[in-house]
């Protein structure tokens, strides 16, 4: 439906839910420290237009799509608006995860991901579900190798405890 309506002129608004809305949150107020504005507004939205449109070529296995996903990206890097890390890591999210939000979840912190999953559907719980359970099993060896302090498990258990007594239909 979105590519007929992009045929004949016609964009489409994406809504998102309160999950995805929480997570870019997230993850823009983790890197940049406060909200974005602006030119940096638009720069994220560039960077997240950019990989979404590799990720859907990816998903939907269509190589003319990759192809052009793929320059539009290397465009980008060329152009100053992403760096060649950025640039990589897109691409290899577009191949790892299947939807935006599971991207965005993995490069969150524990805490933050596990707000994520509160405040998502079901339907987005099993999408999220395997990456958080690995950030969990990060935590847990984390905890275990001293890199993270005792007391922050104990304030953390009851979360995690509640994520995996939580199993979405």
């Amino acid at each position: 439906m979105d590519q007929a309506l992009k045929a004949v002129g016609i964009q489409s608004k994406k809504r998102f839910s309160p999950a995805e809305t929480l997570a870019y949150q997230r993850a823009t107020t983790r890197n940049q420290g406060a909200p974005l504005e602006g030119d940096a507004l638009e720069k994220a939205q560039t960077k997240y237009r950019l990989a979404d449109a590799m990720r859907d070529a990816v998903v939907a296995k269509d190589a003319d799509a990759r192809k052009a996903a793929a320059g539009a990206i290397n465009d980008a890097r060329k152009a100053g608006t992403i760096s060649v890390d950025e640039q990589t890591r897109m691409v290899q999210d577009a191949y790892r995860y299947p939807t935006r939000l599971t991207a965005t979840i993995a490069h969150l912190p524990l805490d933050d991901a596990l707000d994520v999953y509160a405040a998502a559907g079901q339907q987005e719980k099993k999408q999220i579900r395997r990456e958080i359970a690995s950030k969990v099993q990060s935590y847990y060896l984390a905890v275990e190798r001293g890199k993270k302090p005792y007391g922050d498990y104990e304030a953390m258990a009851p979360r995690i405890r509640k994520f995996f007594a939580d199993k979405p239909a």
